[in-house]
Parts: C-alpha cells; sequence; structure tokens
C-alpha cells in the first residue's frame, strides 16, 4: 500500500513536471523578445544600407536572402530539438512547434520587408529626422500634346521647383541627446594662454557679444558649395548639378568636427533651382532658426527643457560661393574683388600687405545696399562689389563683411601652389634645363611618400599642361598638390642651387603653408606671416615678371587678421566639407534613381545621420582599433629595458601582447612609421615606432628617438639621424605631442644619404591637448 501511493506521488510529480514544461513553453512571453530582435533586425538594415551604401532594391533584397536563411536555420534547430525530445508529451512537443514557427526568430524582419515599413519604423523608434520638401515655384516646361480617352488636347505642361532643408533646431537637439557631445558643449576648450588652437581663442570670440558671456552658446558654422554628382564629362553634366548646404557646431573640439558624420544636412537643392530663385530663398528656413536660437531655444537635455543660445559663426565656402551668399559681384565682372577689403584689381598687383586696404565694414555695406534702391545701382554694383544685402546679414551676431572666412584649400592648394609650381618647373625644365621632365616624373614614381600618402601620391605631370598657357593648373587634386608641395624639395633639391631666385621663392610660399595649416599658432606667428607673404609677393614679382599676380595672391594677404581674429587657419578651410560630397556621389550611384536627386539624397542623408545618432557610446570613435595581435616574450624586445622600467610588474621572461597596427583617432599607425615626440634644444624630437603594446587595456608606443641636426633650409625637411646607442620610449598616444603621422625619406646629398623628415604643417609651437 505505502509502495502504491509512492508510485502515485512519484507519477503526479511527474505529470506536473511536464505540465509546468510545457506550460513554460507556452506561456513564454515572446513580446519582449520579439521587439529586441525586430530592433536589432532594424538597426541591422540600417548598418547595412547606409554603411555599405546600398540601394532600395539591393537592401530589399538582403532582408529577404536573410529571412529566407534564418527560417532555413530554425527549422533544422526545431528538427534537432524534436529528435533529442522524442518521447515526452504531446503538450511539450506541440509547444516546440509553437516556439519554432509561430513565435521563431527567423520572423525578426516581419514589419520591415519595404522602405515604407522600415521608415515607419526607423521614425517611430530611432527618431529619424526627414527633410522637408518646400515648394518654391513652377515653371513651364512647354505646349505639348497629351491624349486623352476621346481626341487629343494641347496643354501647357508645368514642373515644380523644390527645395529638401532639415531643420537646424530639430538637428542640434538630436546632437544633445549624445552625452560626448554634451559634455563638450558644457566644457569650452578654450586655452589659457597666448596659445591659438580654435576659433574660441580668437580675438573676434573674446570679444563677441554672445560668445564672450555665454561660453556654452552654440557656434553654428555654414558651409555651402555646389557638387555635381554625374561624370564632369558626361552627357548629363550641369544637369544634376546641387547645392549643398551643411553645418557642424564649433563647441565640438576640432578632430570631432572633422568627421564626416558629425556634419549635418541644412538643405539640399538643384543648382538651376538656386539660380532661379536666389540663395536668399534658400535659406530662409535656416535664418529663421538662427534667429530663434538667437532669441533663446529650449532643448530637451536629460529630460528638462533648457533655454538655449547660439548663433552664425562664420560660414565656411570657396570664393565663388562666398561671394554668392555675401551678395557681392561676380568674381570675373567686379572692379573690386576682395571680400574683406576695397581693393582694386590694379593695387592688388603692387601691394601686398592688408593694412595698405581699406577694409569693408559694416556701415560702408550697409551704405551700399541702400544706394542701391537709388538711381545707379550699376555703378554701385561695379564699383564696391556689391549687388543686394544677404539674408544671413538678418542674424544680430553674423555680418558677411567678417564672417565669411577665407579658404586655403581653394587660395592655396588649388590656386597659389599649382600656379607657381608650374611657373617654377616651367622655368627650370624649358629655361634653366637644369633636369628634364622625364627625369622629373621618374623621381615622381620611384619617390616614397610613405604609406599613409599613397593615395594622394602625385599623378605624373604632363608636359602639355607646364606648356600650356591657357590654364594655370597641374591636373594634381588638392591633396596630391599638398603632397607635391611637401615632396618637391626632396626631389628637386639636388639639381638646383641655394640662390637659386625661382626656387627661394617656392620656398617661401612653402612657409606660408605651414603657417596657414598649423593646427596651433599665436599672434607672433600671425605677425611672422604677415612678413613672409610680402617678402614672397615682392619676390615673385622679381621670379616672374611677366606673370600675373591672381585674386587668391591678393586672399591670402589676409590670413594674418583672420588668424588673430578666429584661430588657426585650418580650423576655417572647406577640406572636410568637401570631404561629404563624396558620399552623396556613392549613393547617387548605388540608388540610380535620377528622377528628384535632391529628394532622394536628402532622405538618405537623414538615414545615414540617423545610423550614426544610434551609436551614441561610441559617436566620436574614441576607441582604437588594432590589428592582428600577438604574444611576444619581453626579453627578445630591443626595448625591454624601457619596458620594464615603465611596468615594474613585468618580468623579462613574461610575454606580452603587440601589434603591428593601431587606428587611433582616425589616424592609421603602422610600424616603422615616425611619429613626433616632443622638443627639444629648440628643435623638435621625432620617433621611429617600433611597436605598439598593449598593456592594463592601453595601447602604448614603443618609440626609438631619433637625433635630430638640424633643419635643412634647402631640403625645407628636419635631418635626423638614428643613434648607435638606441634609445627608446613607451608612450601613450596621448602623450605624444602630434597625431600626424611622417616617414622619413631618405634622399642622397653630395654623395652621402641623409634621413629627411617633412612635417604637414608648422610644429614650432602646440601642445596636444589643444589639437584634442
Amino acid at each position: 500500500m505505502p509502495e502504491s501511493r509512492n508510485t502515485d506521488c512519484m507519477q503526479d510529480l511527474e505529470i506536473s513536471d511536464t505540465d509546468a514544461m510545457a506550460m513554460d513553453l507556452q506561456e513564454l512571453e515572446p513580446e519582449a523578445v520579439r521587439g529586441d530582435l525586430q530592433d536589432a533586425a532594424a538597426r541591422f538594415i540600417l548598418r547595412m544600407k547606409e554603411g555599405l551604401c546600398l540601394s532600395q532594391l539591393a537592401c530589399d533584397e538582403m532582408v529577404s536572402g536573410v529571412t529566407e536563411l534564418l527560417g532555413s536555420f530554425m527549422e533544422h534547430v526545431h528538427q534537432s530539438v524534436c529528435t533529442v525530445c522524442i518521447g515526452e508529451s504531446n503538450d511539450i512537443l506541440e509547444s516546440i512547434d509553437v516556439l519554432f514557427h509561430e513565435k521563431s526568430c527567423s520572423n525578426m524582419f516581419r514589419g520591415l520587408t519595404s522602405q515604407y515599413y522600415q521608415l515607419k519604423y526607423f521614425k517611430e523608434n530611432f527618431n529619424l529626422l526627414e527633410p522637408t520638401e518646400r515648394k518654391l515655384g513652377e515653371r513651364k516646361l512647354g505646349e505639348r500634346v497629351v491624349r486623352r480617352y476621346r481626341g487629343g488636347s494641347s496643354r501647357l505642361s508645368s514642373q515644380g521647383d523644390f527645395c529638401y532643408h532639415v531643420d537646424l533646431l530639430k538637428s542640434i537637439q538630436a546632437l544633445l541627446q549624445i552625452d560626448s557631445v554634451l559634455e563638450q558643449i558644457e566644457n569650452p576648450h578654450n586655452c589659457s594662454d597666448n596659445a591659438l588652437a580654435d576659433m574660441c581663442n580668437g580675438e573676434a570670440f573674446k570679444s563677441h557679444p554672445l560668445y564672450s558671456v555665454d561660453g556654452q552658446a552654440l557656434q553654428v558654422i555654414l558651409y555651402y558649395d555646389d557638387l555635381e554628382i554625374c561624370n564632369p564629362l558626361g552627357s548629363s553634366v550641369k544637369k544634376h548639378k546641387l547645392g549643398a548646404f551643411y553645418f557642424t557646431l564649433g563647441n565640438l573640439l576640432p578632430r570631432n568636427r572633422s568627421l564626416l558624420h558629425t556634419m549635418q544636412l541644412v538643405a539640399l537643392v538643384k543648382t538651376s533651382v538656386i539660380q532661379r530663385y536666389g540663395i536668399d530663398v534658400i535659406l530662409e528656413p535656416f535664418v529663421a532658426s538662427i534667429l530663434q536660437l538667437e532669441e533663446g531655444h529650449d532643448f530637451m537635455i536629460r529630460g528638462q527643457a533648457m533655454n538655449t543660445k547660439g548663433t552664425l559663426l562664420f560660414v565656411s565656402a570657396d570664393n565663388l560661393a562666398s561671394h554668392f551668399l555675401g551678395g557681392y559681384k561676380s568674381l570675373s565682372s567686379s572692379l573690386r574683388k576682395c571680400r574683406f577689403c576695397l581693393a582694386s584689381t590694379t593695387d592688388m598687383s603692387t601691394k601686398f600687405t592688408a593694412e595698405s586696404f581699406v577694409s569693408r565694414t559694416h556701415l560702408a555695406h550697409t551704405s551700399y545696399v541702400k544706394a542701391l534702391t537709388g538711381p545707379n545701382p550699376d555703378y554701385i554694383a561695379t564699383t564696391y562689389g556689391v549687388v543686394r544685402d544677404s539674408i544671413l546679414n538678418r542674424s544680430s551676431y553674423f555680418h558677411v563683411v567678417d564672417g565669411l572666412a577665407p579658404d586655403v584649400l581653394h587660395d592655396i592648394l588649388e590656386g597659389i601652389l599649382q600656379y607657381e609650381v608650374k611657373l617654377l618647373l616651367h622655368h627650370l625644365i624649358y629655361i634653366e634645363h637644369l633636369f628634364t621632365l622625364d627625369q622629373l616624373n621618374q623621381r615622381l614614381e620611384a619617390f616614397d611618400c610613405g604609406y599613409h600618402l599613397s593615395k594622394n601620391k602625385p599623378s605624373p605631370i604632363a608636359g602639355s599642361r607646364l606648356r600650356s598657357t591657357s590654364s594655370s593648373l597641374l591636373g594634381q587634386s588638392a591633396t596630391k598638390m599638398w603632397c607635391l608641395g611637401r615632396m618637391l624639395p626632396l626631389m628637386i633639391g639636388e639639381w638646383v642651387s641655394d640662390d637659386q631666385l625661382q626656387y627661394r621663392t617656392f620656398l617661401l610660399l612653402r612657409a606660408i603653408l605651414d603657417l596657414a595649416m598649423a593646427p596651433v599658432t599665436n599672434s607672433e606667428k600671425a605677425m611672422h606671416l604677415r612678413e613672409v607673404i610680402d617678402d614672397h609677393h615682392q619676390l615673385f614679382l622679381q621670379s616672374y615678371p611677366n606673370a600675373s599676380v591672381t585674386p587668391k595672391m591678393h586672399y591670402i594677404i589676409h590670413l594674418p587678421q583672420w588668424m588673430l581674429r578666429f584661430g588657426p587657419i585650418s580650423r576655417l578651410w572647406t577640406m572636410r566639407f568637401e570631404g561629404r560630397h563624396k558620399l552623396f556621389k556613392r549613393l547617387a550611384s548605388a540608388m540610380g534613381n535620377f528622377i528628384n536627386v535632391p529628394k532622394s539624397l536628402a532622405h538618405r542623408y537623414q538615414q545615414y545621420q540617423c545610423y550614426h545618432l544610434l551609436n551614441k557610446d561610441n559617436y566620436f570613435r574614441e576607441e582604437a582599433s588594432l590589428g592582428k595581435v600577438q604574444q611576444k616574450c619581453v626579453q627578445e624586445l630591443l626595448f625591454k629595458d624601457e619596458l620594464v622600467r615603465k611596468f615594474p610588474s613585468l618580468t623579462e621572461d613574461q610575454f606580452i601582447q603587440t601589434t603591428m597596427t593601431a587606428e587611433i583617432q582616425g589616424s592609421q599607425y603602422k610600424k616603422m612609421c615616425c611619429v613626433l615626440v616632443g622638443h627639444h634644444d629648440c628643435l623638435p624630437q621625432f620617433g621611429l615606432v617600433h611597436d605598439f603594446v598593449i598593456e592594463t587595456s592601453e595601447v602604448y608606443f614603443a618609440i626609438e628617438v631619433l637625433h635630430t641636426c638640424c633643419f635643412h633650409d634647402h631640403y625645407y625637411s628636419y635631418e635626423v639621424t638614428r643613434t648607435p646607442q638606441q634609445q627608446f620610449a613607451i608612450c601613450l598616444p596621448s602623450e605624444l605631442e602630434d597625431f600626424q603621422i611622417l616617414h622619413m625619406h631618405q634622399v642622397t646629398v653630395e654623395g652621402r644619404t641623409i634621413n629627411f623628415i617633412t612635417p604637414k604643417y608648422d610644429i614650432d609651437m602646440y601642445t596636444l591637448g589643444f589639437m584634442l
């Protein structure tokens, strides 16, 4: 009897356990899990679509394929589970069937199978900010015959002109949800000494009526340029040319502003529409937001409404775009071609300091605009170069007279540097016959610029370009020209004497370029730049008496003034903004849809921004990316003594992790590259990277310290040597004086090989903390 009761109890227990298992499988709440899976699926779609620039068709095919793959995988798992569970109760088997079919993760893309549902999910869950379509007007296309059900009729067909813009305040609101962005706004990166490391260190910022009293006020930087998304030599040239307006915040650290995804879209519109309606009409929503921001706008920050002010700090654009934005006359038809001063074309060729000219002022500009409504507007436009009052002048703090920044990309790299290098090479090759074009191109081909400049290595120079009198360009891109300008003394230095006049003029231009590109400077450097520009222009007239002094050569005489007012000139240039154009060109090529290009690209760009804004924890990509990690014994390393001193807990018989490559702050460091370690005896101290050591979750540079002999004027580079007794240093990336990657060039001088290092810019004074 007791045994029977025990058996019954055991049976009851087994039944209850089975029922509980079936109940657990049946009552498993899938909604939260399914929601997480759908969220992950949506993020996956956004990452693949925008991270790889896929077309919508390719994206849909990818979703279909992944869904099919997951379905096959889950069916395989289902069969395996059922095989294992043979002999279990029917309730358990039925629950397993429900789990694998009705509640299967293979359905994670349900509700995301089309563009409509994807965008709906992005808007509802990822706060996708879509561009707004604004109709500017209609234009008639001409008369055509339209067939109808009964007969035919003739009518005038029209087409709407649209602009696609993104609300400035909503874009800023999205940025303020990222803690790292908010932290940089709340903690301004001002310099405490006399160094000029960013706009916030300049005189204009310190005397600004808003920023001088509110260090956390938002600093809006506007950029405008036209871009051609089709083949510039094809049949569709100019048909799909677009006007792109971006903005970024000057509150961000310079290294973060240079990240392409931190540049937000303001408006995208066809260039033909801008020409038809005027640029002021396009900028109306942006200016309205700026005016509202100047009064103070409530942003939701950490769950609370915070009233924040801000304004337009400056505009970055090329010369043509700046004149168009500022309401100045076209460069080719104006007597006074400068937006900074009232220089005439004649005076530009003879006077080479900004103090020699009358600067434009707010008051004078207002009087010119008022005179345009008078009896002789053409005289005012031609004489003073003003054709209208820019809508940007509605701002309480910004004015085009002192807010349209100079741009060294177009003025020097794509302007003066190409112009003068062409004149120099033509003179040395065809007049003095110091070397031939073939010799130069052979040296160009064989010259080792370093792995970091492999994509920017100059192209061979065509003789037709050197001999051409109709063009001042060498056919090099801005980055290739920058590389050529830096490396040219190393390539041709042995063929040219120290007293060669044209070469001396070029070296002065190199000095101008280095000073203008420096990431940190001061007032003394600004005054030195003023003197170097004056000396260069005077010597240019002697070197090339038949060559013209171009407007761009005049524009750079204002660089010292802008350096004092806004800090380093390199913080104002358009290079990084122009890098943003590549995304639009890739998207246009991937989509293959040219029906309404501005609309398609504006929507895709906002999805691209949504993709990056989701990555809130690493928005600025601060994490280091390492190559293949290897284990090495400490005693086998050349720098073992320095390593043990750095980490006392290490012993020589232990193993450490090393890698040959490391990407830090966007720079790809490799073994045997060179870096700037510091300064010693008034000379920069360079180092040769031997390895990257991973210790205590940090990446350390193992550097062989090089001896800097001198600065070699003729080669415009630092001569360095490797000491017989190697001296090593172990340091963090933040302990380096600069993040730039350098290369040690070997050049034969009078029969002996010399190691040269050529920095990208002037490195006499700056601190890493300012660059960060």
